[in-house]
């Protein structure tokens, strides 16, 4: 995979840093043209991460994900099968 590399599925975009560290965490973006009411922005952000901690992505660094507008009408299994989407893309690019 290369470091610029990022990968997209109808949901979010998944992106790579170019120098990874140690102690970086997931990092979700949910803009407030994504979501209006911070409630909103929160559920999908935990969701996301959520998601992401339950798939098998221990040796990936972690990403930022940023999100689209159709993500926050998406539950709980549709955005671990959007997960799932992205990591197959980029499982075939390693």
């Amino acid at each position: 995979m290369k470091q610029t590399d990022q990968f997209t599925s109808s949901a979010f975009v998944v992106k790579f840093p170019l120098r990874p560290q140690a102690k970086d965490k997931i990092r979700v973006v949910v803009s407030t043209k994504i979501a209006k009411k911070a409630v909103a922005r929160n559920r999908v952000r935990r969701l996301i991460k959520e998601a992401w901690r339950l798939s098998e992505t221990s040796n990936l660094p972690q990403p930022h994900i940023y999100t689209k507008k159709t993500v926050v009408n998406l539950s709980f299994e549709e955005i671990k099968n959007e997960i799932s989407k992205i990591l197959k893309k980029i499982n075939k690019t390693q």
